[in-house]
């Protein structure tokens, strides 16, 4: 008397005729990394960031395993790489790593019609952008306030616990509950501006590389200029 195959038999031998096992991917990248990702459409090199991988791909999935999903030109731009392009048009990239994100609470100040008030704020530093977020009645982070780009601007002292950050646009003053926490904010600031300057040397050498000639990739996948 034969043996009758079970459900999961039979799933595993349809599997198996149609090659349908999820593939694992083999990028050398993961999410989060920065990148350098040559743009056929610039003909150069642009600093971009990998926003997603897919790991497992199948007969019936419209992406391959290992692609490799890049944002570029400041997150207007997304695309698919394949594994099998990666090594052409993806490297690594030499662009500055950020200090550390920094977050807590401060007061901003805000003009009134005849005084200035404090209102409280929900801080967050990271890769050179100070983001400062309202706080709801139930004490946690609300909308998006303000930001700012921390890179030519002044950093000034007021009160022993207040910072003022002036740019040509104008100026933002934040209060923080002491002085010990003033300064740490102060360093932080420093850092992050730093960052800043050091990520736009990064970006003048790209350009300065392009213009030196990155356009021969585009003969190499498409024939043409």
């Amino acid at each position: 008397m034969c043996r009758g195959f079970t459900f999961e038999e039979a799933q595993a031998a349809a599997v198996e005729q149609l090659d349908m096992t999820p593939k694992k991917s083999a990028t050398p990248f993961k999410k989060g990394d920065h990148v350098e990702i040559f743009s056929i459409w610039q003909k150069e090199w642009v600093a971009g960031e990998i926003v997603d991988i897919v790991q497992l791909g199948g007969h019936f999935s419209q992406v391959q395993a290992g692609s490799i999903k890049v944002s570029y030109d400041f997150g207007a731009r997304c695309k698919w790489v394949v594994l099998q392009e990666a090594d052409k048009i993806l490297r690594a990239s030499s662009r500055p790593q950020p200090p550390a994100s920094f977050k807590g609470v401060a007061s901003i100040e805000v003009a009134g019609w005849v005084f200035n008030s404090w209102r409280p704020m929900m801080m967050e530093m990271k890769d050179g952008l100070l983001l400062w977020y309202e706080v709801t009645e139930e004490g946690k982070r609300g909308k998006l306030a303000g930001s700012l780009h921390l890179q030519d601007f002044a950093l000034e002292r007021g009160a022993e616990d207040v910072v003022r950050l002036r740019t040509d646009l104008a100026t933002y003053s934040f209060k923080f509950a002491c002085l010990e926490e003033a300064w740490e904010w102060i360093q932080a600031l420093e850092l992050h501006a730093k960052h800043c300057e050091e990520v736009t040397q990064y970006l003048e050498r790209l350009t300065n590389a392009n213009r030196q000639g990155f356009v021969g990739i585009a003969k190499e996948l498409y024939g043409g200029a």
